[in-house]
C-alpha cells in the first residue's frame, strides 16, 4: 500500500485502509477488480471510473466492510502509479496538495457518517486523469475559457494563501480568469461581517449567479453530520453555524454562487 502517511490522516484511518485492502487482497472478486483497475490505469485505459467504483461497492453488502472504504480502498491502489504518472508528465511539484484531497475527503466522511472513506468517489477521479490539480489552499481545474477553482475543507481561507493559489494556477493553466461556483458566494453569508476570511474570500469574486438549492445539499458542510429538513434541530457551535441556522428556519436555503476575477 502507498504510503499515505506522508499525508496527516489519522492513525486509525491508516490501520483500517491496511487491513481493508489486505482483506480485498485475499478475496477474488476484489481483487480482481483492483489489480484489473490498476492494470487500465497504468495503461491508460482507465476512462471510466464509474464502472469500477461501482463494481467494488457492490461487493460492500457482501464483505461487511462500507462501500464508501472500498472505494477509497481502490483509488488507494493506484497512487504509486499516479505519482509515477506525475512525475513522468513534470508535475512532481502538483502531486503531494493534489491528493491532499484524498485526506481531505477522508476527514469529510468520517465527520458525516463515521466511516473511513469517501461519498464523494467520481469527484477524486480528476486528480488521476490529470485534469484537476491543488495548488496549495486551493484546487483548480481548467475549463474552456477559465480556470475553475476548488476550495477544500482545509480550514480558513487566509487571503494571502489564496492568492498564491490564484497565481500558480493562472500560470499553470495559463488563464487570467478565475471563477468558482460554491456555497462561500451566497449572499447571506455577508452578513459574518468583514472580519470573515468566507466574506474576504467571497469579496475578491464578481458575482454573476445564484443557484437556489432547497434540497440544502451542502448542509454537510455546516454542520456535519446533520438532517437540513430540520433546521431547528442543527448545531449551532460557531458564528457560521448560527448563522446559517437562523437562515434556514426563516426559511431561506444554502444557494451556491457563481463569480469570477481576473487575475
Amino acid at each position: 500500500m502507498y504510503d499515505i502517511t506522508i499525508w496527516d490522516y489519522p492513525d486509525d484511518a491508516v490501520f483500517c485502509f491496511k487491513d481493508v485492502l489486505a482483506f480485498c487482497m485475499r478475496h477474488e472478486e476484489a481483487q480482481a477488480i483492483l489489480t484489473s483497475t490498476l492494470r487500465d490505469y497504468r495503461d491508460e485505459n482507465l476512462t471510466d471510473y464509474r464502472g469500477p467504483l461501482e463494481d467494488i461497492d457492490a461487493l460492500s453488502s457482501s464483505y461487511g466492510i462500507s462501500g464508501y472504504t472500498l472505494q477509497f480502498i481502490l483509488y488507494i491502489t493506484l497512487l504509486d502509479e499516479a505519482e509515477r504518472k506525475y512525475r513522468k508528465e513534470g508535475l512532481s511539484a502538483l502531486f503531494y496538495d493534489s491528493f491532499d484531497d484524498l485526506r481531505v475527503k477522508n476527514g469529510e466522511c468520517w465527520t458525516v457518517h463515521s466511516v473511513y472513506g469517501t461519498f464523494v468517489a467520481p469527484w477524486l477521479a480528476g486528480f488521476f486523469q490529470r485534469t484537476r490539480f491543488g495548488f496549495g489552499r486551493l484546487e483548480a481545474e481548467k475549463r474552456t475559457d477559465e480556470i475553475r477553482i476548488h476550495i477544500p475543507s482545509k480550514g480558513k481561507l487566509l487571503e494571502e494563501e489564496c492568492q498564491k493559489s490564484y497565481e500558480r494556477a493562472s500560470a499553470f493553466f495559463h488563464l487570467s480568469r478565475i471563477a468558482t461556483e460554491s456555497w462561500l458566494l451566497a449572499p447571506w453569508l455577508k452578513a459574518l461581517g468583514e472580519d470573515s476570511g468566507i466574506v474576504r474570500f467571497a469579496k475578491r469574486y464578481k458575482l454573476v449567479e445564484v443557484i437556489e438549492d432547497r434540497t440544502n445539499a451542502d448542509a454537510w458542510r455546516i454542520f456535519g453530520k446533520c438532517d437540513p429538513t430540520k433546521p431547528e434541530s442543527l448545531r449551532e457551535d460557531t458564528r457560521l453555524q448560527r448563522l446559517a441556522k437562523a437562515h434556514l428556519v426563516a426559511g431561506g436555503s444554502l444557494d451556491r454562487g457563481y463569480g469570477f476575477f481576473t487575475i
